[in-house]
């Protein structure tokens, strides 16, 4: 993950940052578009929390609505994300971003 080498390159004297790398991704300044079909997400949500993680679609532009309820519903069917963290990631961590 990138995250992995990112610190890596930290440790070696390469990539010089103020704090560590980690806290970049979870300071509330970062966020990731995601889908439910990315067999990664629950490990993103494990490293960085759900916080930074809102779902993503190209509804209305480029997929019809049966496709992005279709992608929502992948979301929801995941046994390896709590329902708090989906609820965050469907559309709470939006609205945080959006101060809607």
């Amino acid at each position: 993950m990138i995250i992995d080498r990112l610190e890596r390159e930290h440790e070696y004297g390469e990539l010089h940052c103020q704090r560590p790398v980690l806290d970049y991704f979870t300071s509330g300044n970062f966020y990731v578009g995601c889908e439910g079909n990315e067999r990664a997400l629950s490990n993103v949500v494990n490293l960085i929390g759900p916080q930074p993680c809102m779902f993503a679609s190209d509804f209305p532009h480029e997929i019809p609505m049966e496709e992005a309820r279709h992608e929502i519903d992948e979301i929801e069917r995941r046994q390896d994300i709590s329902s708090e963290h989906k609820k965050l990631i469907l559309g709470e961590n939006a609205k945080r971003f959006y101060k809607i």
